[in-house]
């Protein structure tokens, strides 16, 4: 994502300014995705190993808080890729621009 920003940031910086409204948009999807892999992402699928591992110990059927923390992942991931499209969306088109 920091590759991703950087890049960003110096091909819309050759001929755009930060103040246009599809460039800051752009960067607040990119905060917020940025603050759903620290917050969401990273613990979740911790949780997620843990889980796996010790179902894997006890039982080779999964649990339902396995399968609950599984939904919840699928749901956040969704989200991020809404969020991903919208600001492809937003750079194509340049509302604004």
């Amino acid at each position: 994502m920091v590759v991703v920003l950087a890049a960003g940031l110096y091909l819309a910086l050759d001929r755009w300014e930060l103040g246009d409204g599809w460039i800051s948009a752009t960067l607040v999807i990119l905060i917020v995705l940025f603050a759903l892999v620290g917050a969401v992402f990273t613990p979740l699928e911790k949780r997620l190993a843990l889980l796996a591992a010790r179902d894997a110990q006890a039982d080779p059927a999964r649990s339902a808080e396995y399968e609950q923390q599984t939904k919840k992942l699928a749901l956040f991931g969704s989200l991020a890729g809404l969020l991903i499209i919208a600001a492809i969306f937003l750079m194509t088109v340049k509302a604004g621009a």
